[in-house]
């Protein structure tokens, strides 16, 4: 199912081969899990073109691949984190590395007691976090290297913040206690342990960005969204530069603005930074884009 972002309209449903697991989008495209149900044979990649909000088409991934749960893309390659779970006395799990050019996969069959059919593994910089029964494994993006014991702990749930690079961690053991600790991507504890119940598995970041931020005071710079889509700045600036939440730049305007500027995100939703340059400072201001 397929909604509106602001209003949460259903824009579409697509049909898939099985239930559906993790999603990670490219460009114009999002890449689906399809792990099916119990005892299927072979893991599915689905892939969906997003402007006509149809099945392009699916990808068999091949019995080493069965239990097809995440997804993951960095650069030009995407991931897949296969459970197995209709072979759970085998304690075996996978990781499908694909071309997205070219579609062309393999797949490495690594032992040990995967926990991420109830819980979820993230991606880091240059490295896999994958949840285990007892521990963190760690596979390495660059060299394939797989660490099963990268940290020994009782994972419900990992989250990634990518902005001070931390990795978010709730452990339990789904009878009387849960905890919330940060490590560091190398494993080191920062913060915690807070006592947070028996079942936490799944975590959510909220960034808070206050409204306008000022290096100098520019009283002169004037920002201000029309009809919900469309920047105006007005004032002299050196130049104009947009960014989302995680600190991406998505738009630079490296051009003097003499006295007034505009220019419609018609593609872009949500929360945004602008930052316009002037002679004598910088000026930051969070914008609403719908």
């Amino acid at each position: 199912m397929v909604l509106d972002a602001v209003t949460l309209e259903v824009l579409a449903t697509i049909e898939l081969s099985g239930q559906a697991g993790g999603i990670a989008i490219n460009d114009n495209q999002a890449y689906v899990a399809v792990p099916g149900a119990w005892g299927s044979t072979n893991g599915t990649l689905a892939i969906i073109d997003l402007q006509t909000l149809l099945l392009d088409h699916e990808i068999d991934l091949g019995s080493d691949a069965k239990g097809t749960k995440e997804v993951f893309i960095e650069g030009s390659t995407l991931y897949t984190v296969n459970s197995h779970f209709s072979d759970y006395n085998n304690n075996i799990f996978s990781i499908t590395e694909m071309n997205l050019a070219t579609e062309e996969f393999t797949t490495t069959i690594i032992s040990g007691d995967y926990y991420g059919y109830y819980g979820n593994s993230v991606m880091t910089e240059d490295a896999l976090i994958i949840p285990l029964s007892a521990t963190l494994c760690r596979y390495d993006l660059t060299t394939g290297a797989t660490d099963l014991n990268f940290m020994e702990l009782n994972p419900a749930a990992i989250a990634y913040e990518p902005l001070a690079q931390n990795l978010h961690i709730t452990t339990s053991n789904y009878v009387d206690w849960g905890n919330y600790d940060i490590y560091d991507v190398n494993g080191y504890h920062l913060e915690g342990p807070v006592a947070v119940g028996t079942s936490p598995e799944a975590m959510v970041f909220e960034y808070v960005i206050v409204d306008a931020v000022y290096e100098i005071e520019i009283p002169e710079v004037q920002i201000f969204v029309k009809n919900n889509q469309t920047v105006v700045v007005n004032g002299e600036a050196a130049g104009i530069q947009l960014y989302d939440l995680n600190g991406r730049l998505v738009f630079d305007y490296p051009y003097p603005v003499n006295g007034h500027w505009n220019h419609r995100f018609s593609e872009l939703h949500g929360i945004y930074i602008i930052r316009t340059y002037v002679a004598n400072g910088v000026k930051n201001q969070k914008i609403m884009l719908r």
